[in-house]
C-alpha cells in the first residue's frame, strides 16, 4: 500500500458540511464590549456568544481589579427585591445581593433567564450615568454564618 491518505479517503464532493449545504464555521464572533460604542456604562446584558444557562456577575476589587462569579441559572431558587434599589439572588449555597438604582428591568431579565453578565459601575472606567438610567453600585456575595460585608 503506497497511496496516501487523501487518495484513499478523498471525497470528489467536498466533505458532509458542503453536502448538505451549510457553510463551513466561520471564526467565532467578538465579544462585545460590555460598554456602548461610545463607551457608556451597561449595568447588564447579553454577549452574543454566551448560551444563556449562566450569568457572569463582576464587581470591582479596589476600583481597579475586575472579580466576579459564573452563576448558574439553574442554581437560582428565587429572586427577591426591595423596590428598585435592591435584588437577592438566592442561590443554593448563597445569596447574591446586588444593589444600585432602576433595577426593575434586571430583575424581570433575570426572572426570564435574559442575562448573561450583570456588572458593576466604576468611576475609572465609565462616566458617570444619569439620573434615569440603571446603575449596579454593589453586588456582595452572602453565605450562611458569615457575617456581613465580606465583599
Amino acid at each position: 500500500m503506497s497511496r496516501s491518505y487523501d487518495d484513499v479517503f478523498h471525497r470528489p464532493n467536498g466533505g458532509w458540511t458542503q453536502r448538505v449545504g451549510e457553510p463551513p464555521a466561520g471564526p467565532p464572533p467578538d465579544e462585545p464590549a460590555r460598554s456602548t460604542d461610545d463607551g457608556l456604562y451597561r449595568p447588564y446584558g447579553i454577549t452574543p456568544t454566551d448560551d444563556l444557562e449562566t450569568c457572569d456577575i463582576a464587581w470591582w476589587l479596589g476600583n481597579d481589579t475586575p472579580q466576579g462569579q459564573e452563576v448558574q441559572y439553574r442554581f437560582i431558587v428565587r429572586i427577591g427585591y426591595v423596590g428598585d434599589a435592591q435584588i437577592n439572588l438566592m442561590l443554593t449555597d448563597a445569596i447574591i445581593s446586588i444593589e444600585g438604582r432602576n433595577l426593575r428591568e434586571l430583575r424581570k431579565r433575570l426572572s426570564r433567564r435574559k442575562v448573561t453578565f450583570v456588572q458593576a459601575f466604576n468611576a475609572k472606567l465609565w462616566p458617570q450615568p444619569g439620573a434615569g438610567e440603571p446603575v449596579v453600585e454593589r453586588i456582595e456575595i452572602l453565605y450562611p454564618g458569615e457575617p456581613r460585608g465580606g465583599n
